[in-house]
């Protein structure tokens, strides 16, 4: 029998229930659900005894949370308790979304219970209509996903597993379900620790026995960047794993807890810092030139596979994934697809069919990297039509993002290379895409992108461009012309060319620092943030026509830009300069300034 969903809800929120309803279509379709809601009841039924009936022999309990229901005494006082009851003796399982905004307090028995969309932005405060729905299919697709198993088979499953880790480890309750594999809280020698345990399979019954092979490699592979396996099980139907309890806070709860749509750049270059350096410590690691397939993969990551530490900032990936690129013998078929959203993950290695390598992990945690600025996947892929969405994507991974390409120019640098279509094309290594991470997560603009800058600026000799440049400063900023009387132009360009030269070289942390004689000067003639955007927006302008400035010129200078005038911008702060990953609107844009207090001195 279909597992029954059990919506509780208030009269006034009954839009909400058609979305849920309709949404859950596709699980009634395949059997795998149906629901109930009281609107199912017949005029002169017991209504009280229906309801507690049905929520005896509900599954699921899907609360749609308001003020408005919180503040029902029947709700309060009969059907939440019951629904809670049977939550915490593992007979239900209380799934709830937040409709509208509620105090915490409010939540009574269910607060600590993860929400499946963000607490912080509930659904009615999505302005369009469309974005609502969208909202509400992608929690169902999560419900369905979690009904995908059948109930009885999960009980025997439980024993079985139960059996093989023998009296050491205490299974206790059922954490999610993961990529073909169910995931459990358990307890060994009083401490916390995770167990993972394949799905069977009978059309795809290697995939237990890949999965103890990898929990075996990485059995003594030490790397604070990962969670640590302790120790693989094979026994009869049972695969699986132990290991360290990584606890609640994935990067995917911090990102519904944050109530936004994704994470702040600079967070995420930390995040990608840690993880590149312990993918490339897995590499290394792995690596053996007698085997094929070596080094291991990381495999398409996830939010909700990697965990941070909110007392140290610190970064762990789970390593024990069930996807088709984690496997050996997956890679040895690389058309095989071992789960039902693996397309979205799909690398252009795979598209094409060829076997995956070192670089492949690049693409992967660069599509983390989207993820986490947006909080979604850049591309999903809800049937074989989307695929051409994902070929889009393969030639131009960063067309869509131009809101981050301005806000964040040197990870957008960093990530478009991660995301190249040919791996050739990628970072030349993990540890290469590592330290530029790392030098954005401190503050600093990456080498690589002063080289690429540097590269662009040798073309920028002849005094066209600068010609350019002056007439769309003019156009955009009309008051700066006035700084130019008498001046020669020729002359000009060629100042401005070398003060453009000596911004690539310029650092924050220099000491005296040459900019701040050119900060002065800017303060002292009254410049406005509004002329240092025209400025950076001018010499942007200005370089978009030049044929060989490709996106990476625009993005290098963009965050050389940006870096400079923050500087000067702020230089009487206490403290170290960071870098800005989002622009700062009221202060800055961009350099090359300089040269226009040097056209009004002379």
């Amino acid at each position: 029998m279909p597992n029954m969903i059990f919506i509780s809800y208030n009269r006034k929120d009954e839009k909400w229930v058609d979305l849920f309803e309709n949404a859950l279509k596709m699980g009634v379709t395949r059997k795998l659900c149906r629901t109930w809601t009281d609107r199912q009841i017949v005029p002169g039924d017991q209504w009280d005894r229906d309801i507690k009936a049905k929520i005896a022999s509900a599954t699921i309990a899907l609360v749609l949370v308001t003020p408005e229901l919180l503040e029902s005494d029947y709700v309060l006082n009969e059907e939440l308790p019951a629904i809670v009851d049977r939550h915490s003796r593992k007979a239900l399982n209380l799934q709830w979304v937040p409709i509208k905004k509620v105090e915490d307090w409010k939540l009574g028995n269910f607060q600590h219970i993860q929400a499946l969309w963000h607490k912080n932005r509930p659904l009615a405060e999505i302005e369009k209509a469309d974005d609502q729905r969208q909202a509400v299919e992608k929690i169902c697709a999560e419900l369905i996903k979690l009904l995908d198993v059948n109930t009885s088979e999960i009980g025997e499953l439980e024993t079985e597993l139960k059996a093989t880790l023998g009296n050491d480890v205490v299974l206790r309750e059922r954490i999610a379900f993961g990529d073909g594999s169910v995931i459990y809280r358990a307890e060994e020698d009083g401490e916390d620790i995770a167990v993972k345990v394949a799905l069977p399979s009978m059309r795809r019954d290697w995939v237990g026995r890949d999965f103890v092979d990898r929990a075996k490699r990485l059995q003594n592979f030490v790397e604070p960047g990962f969670v640590r396996v302790r120790k693989p099980y094979s026994q009869g139907r049972i695969n699986c794993v132990t290991m360290d309890y990584a606890g609640p806070s994935s990067l995917k709860n911090v990102i519904q807890e944050s109530g936004t749509p994704g994470l702040e750049p600079l967070l995420v270059a930390n995040v990608l810092e840690q993880v590149t350096n312990a993918a490339n410590n897995l590499h290394q690691d792995s690596a053996d030139p007698n085997n094929e397939f070596a080094p291991l993969l990381v495999g398409p990551l996830r939010s909700s596979h990697v965990y941070r530490n909110p007392n140290n900032g610190k970064c762990k990936v789970s390593p024990m994934q069930m996807s088709q690129a984690t496997m050996q013998s997956g890679r040895a078929r690389p058309m095989t697809v071992l789960q039902e959203d693996e397309l979205t993950w799909l690398s252009p290695e795979q598209y094409a069919g060829e076997r995956l390598q070192a670089a492949t992990d690049q693409y992967y945690i660069g599509l983390l990297g989207l993820e986490l600025l947006t909080g979604a996947p850049p591309v999903s892929i809800r049937s074989y039509a989307d695929l051409d969405k994902k070929r889009t994507f393969f030639a131009a991974p960063m067309a869509g993002f131009e809101k981050h390409r301005k806000e964040s120019p040197a990870l957008s640098f960093v990530l478009a290379r991660m995301l190249e279509r040919r791996p050739e094309d990628r970072w030349p290594s993990m540890a290469a895409a590592q330290r530029a991470l790392n030098e954005i997560a401190e503050g600093s603009v990456p080498e690589e992108v002063r080289r690429k800058a540097r590269k662009s600026y040798r073309e920028l000799q002849d005094s066209a461009f600068y010609c350019n440049f002056y007439a769309e400063l003019f156009r955009a900023a009309p008051d700066v012309r006035q700084l130019f009387r008498n001046i020669n132009m020729d002359e000009q360009y060629e100042k401005l060319h070398a003060a453009v030269g000596k911004l690539l070289n310029f650092r924050p942390t220099d000491d005296p620092n040459p900019m701040s004689r050119h900060a002065e000067s800017h303060e002292r003639l009254g410049l406005q943030p509004k002329h240092f955007e025209g400025f950076r927006d001018a010499f942007l302008t200005a370089l978009s026509s030049r044929k060989t400035a490709d996106n990476y010129a625009m993005d290098a200078w963009r965050a050389i830009f940006d870096a400079g005038i923050a500087y000067m911008t702020t230089k009487r702060a206490v403290g170290p300069f960071k870098y800005s990953a989002r622009p700062i609107r009221t202060a800055i844009t961009s350099l090359g300034a300089p040269d226009l207090l040097r056209a009004q001195s002379n």
